[in-house]
């Protein structure tokens, strides 16, 4: 593992351009975000058999399994360079660990929103700085992939927290909600 994370950090001085790695977003935040996965029980793979089917990532909730899948590795191939996309995504699915303690305990197959009153969730995408037509396009990009109701709301969710908040953030979130 610790070959990984140096892996990881090598990776980081190459990638990152100063409008990336910003406070509570730098590289180094989300290897934070990476190891408070595991601190509260999440088992976090990148690049597994899990990657076949073409996704970005994903987190099995009975399973505690979250599996970031980069953009320019192979399926079961070594980890590589992180690209925004990459990070973005690790951001995302360390979301959905926190919407499953928000709603029961660590890996009881129930996710739920962060946000649960209508109005929190509004005003959040409303300071999120997210137009009507981008929360539309993304909502119609869902609802075609068949998802509908409580659903949708926590991948909306998920995306705009992945897109907006410091991956600091989403860390300090799992050890408050998911941490013992």
């Amino acid at each position: 593992m610790k070959k990984l994370f140096s892996s990881i950090l090598t990776s980081a001085l190459i990638l990152f351009s100063p409008s990336i790695a910003i406070a509570g977003n730098s590289f180094d935040d989300h290897i934070g975000l990476f190891n408070s996965l595991k601190e509260v029980g999440v088992t976090p793979l990148i690049n597994s058999a899990h990657c076949e089917d073409g996704s970005s990532g994903l987190y099995h909730t009975t399973a505690q399994l979250l599996i970031i899948c980069q953009e320019n590795s192979e399926v079961n191939g070594d980890q590589v360079k992180w690209t925004a996309n990459d990070l973005d995504t690790l951001r995302h699915e360390a979301h959905h660990v926190v919407q499953d303690c928000n709603d029961g305990i660590l890996g009881d197959g129930k996710l739920g929103l962060f946000f649960t009153e209508k109005k929190d969730f509004i005003d959040f995408i409303r300071k999120a700085e997210y137009s009507a037509s981008e929360i539309k396009s993304l909502v119609n990009a869902l609802e075609d992939e068949g998802l509908d109701g409580l659903d949708l709301l926590i991948e909306v969710e998920a995306y705009v927290v992945a897109s907006k908040i410091d991956a600091s953030l989403i860390a300090n979130k799992l050890k408050e909600f998911c941490g013992s």
